[in-house]
């Protein structure tokens, strides 16, 4: 989990034999990975806005603190921050499928990270991060997939530009497919604070219980920081940091091999008797029960 570029670290752990084209954007197919690290397996915060879409793959998904496989015929969404791994198992390498990553920098104009998941919901971090898709939608997506793979290999005349077009076409028709009813939401100022706190809390920035912390950190006022956290989520800011606190250590305690005391310390606790104490009070069993209950 080092602060390592993504997408380097992916092109040597996968052996992939691409060049990387542009800092922000990244788009590689499942087929042409090659002697594959066991490094791959180690969990990650992602850097990088990530869609997949999966016509033959075999391997397990770990999102979080959840597991997904039976990934045939699927898209995926991960966002920044989000903890995540991939499994293949023994022997399985027929995998057919791409991936593309992009920063929120490759967006034209001023879309930052929240105008980006405002803009398309399934990026939100609360939201399912798999789908099944049917056939014509996924021979659709996958077409439009293949032609950014094909673009980025060329890497010709106008091809950022090319790709980017084709990059709206796909997340709308996302959008179209799985939020059809649904309106993109606007972010308020208090909804951005909010988010931005909810972000540097997920991605455990300060491993910090102290409230005072993330408003330095945010350079606003602790008092300002509250009102906008319970305006947005209806919680206070240290129900938020309890959440995500064991949001991250079950996902740990079910991705990484990190015994608990080394989890209690990446979390912020002083103590791994005081990590075990928290644990077990928001979920009723020990670490090392549900490290067990979720092989």
């Amino acid at each position: 989990m080092s602060n390592r570029d993504e997408v380097e670290y992916l092109v040597e752990a996968l052996n992939l034999d691409k060049k990387i084209q542009y800092d922000d954007f990244f788009v590689f197919k499942f087929e042409d990975c090659r002697e594959i690290s066991p490094e791959i397996n180690t969990p990650r915060y992602k850097q990088y806005f990530d869609i997949s879409i999966s016509k033959h793959d075999k391997g397990v998904l770990m999102v979080g603190s959840e597991s997904y496989t039976n990934l045939d015929n699927t898209i995926s969404f991960i966002p920044p921050g989000q903890l995540f791994s991939y499994h293949i198992p023994k022997g399985e390498r027929q995998t057919e499928g791409v991936c593309i990553m992009f920063k929120s920098s490759f967006f034209q104009g001023n879309n930052g990270i929240y105008n980006i998941i405002s803009r398309f919901p399934f990026f939100n971090i609360r939201t399912i991060p798999l789908y099944k898709i049917d056939k014509q939608q996924q021979d659709r997506l996958y077409n439009l997939f293949e032609e950014i793979h094909t673009e980025y290999d060329k890497n010709d005349y106008a091809s950022k530009e090319i790709i980017y077009s084709y990059l709206l076409i796909i997340l709308n028709m996302i959008n179209r497919i799985i939020f059809k009813d649904l309106e993109p939401v606007e972010f308020t100022r208090h909804t951005r604070v909010a988010v931005q706190f909810e972000n540097i809390v997920m991605r455990n920035v300060l491993r910090s219980n102290n409230i005072s912390d993330y408003s330095r950190h945010m350079n606003i006022s602790e008092v300002y920081l509250r009102e906008c956290v319970r305006k947005t989520t209806g919680k206070s800011p240290k129900q938020i940091i309890n959440n995500y606190r064991i949001l991250n250590a079950k996902a740990l305690l079910h991705q990484s091999n990190m015994t608990v005391s080394e989890i209690s310390f990446k979390l912020g606790f002083d103590e791994p008797t005081n990590f075990i104490k928290f644990f077990k009070r928001y979920t009723n069993t020990t670490p090392k029960q549900f490290r067990e209950s979720a092989k």
